[in-house]
């Protein structure tokens, strides 16, 4: 009666374990925020590292919803990251975010500060917005 206990709960155990490794990070929902910020993309930088790409996303803030300590006119930086086509994280089952916003365009982006950075939410961070037309005196 203990061996089939003993297998019972070693089953149990593993199948949990399984599906702990084989799982993806939860998605952070938009309201844990700290920062919603409208902007342009300035610059993109990026980072190889073994099996994934670190992403530092520069924003020229246009316009703020939420957060505390930024100015339209001020720049703001998001980290975000992907992991290579059969790459690891060092993680299992995580994938990375699922977009990096190209140069250029304008969207709006929700970050968190977490752990002394400006984390992009995961996995899905920012939306694209269409450009704001240019005014007349060329600005």
């Amino acid at each position: 009666m203990r061996m089939i206990i003993a297998a019972v709960l070693l089953l149990v155990c593993g199948i949990g374990l399984v599906a702990s490794v084989s799982g993806e990070l939860p998605a952070d929902p938009r309201e844990s925020a700290t920062y919603v910020v409208a902007g342009k993309v300035t610059k993109v930088f990026a980072r190889d590292n073994d099996g994934f790409t670190d992403f530092v996303v520069q924003i020229r803030i246009d316009d703020i919803e939420k957060g505390e300590g930024y100015r339209s006119g001020d720049f703001i930086y998001a980290y975000a990251f992907k992991r290579k086509a059969g790459g690891s994280t060092g993680e299992p089952g995580i994938g990375g975010h699922r977009e990096i916003p190209k140069e250029g365009q304008h969207i709006k982006a929700w970050i968190k500060h977490a752990k002394g950075r400006m984390d992009a939410l995961y996995p899905r961070w920012f939306e694209v917005l269409p450009a704001p037309e240019e005014s007349d005196a060329g600005g």
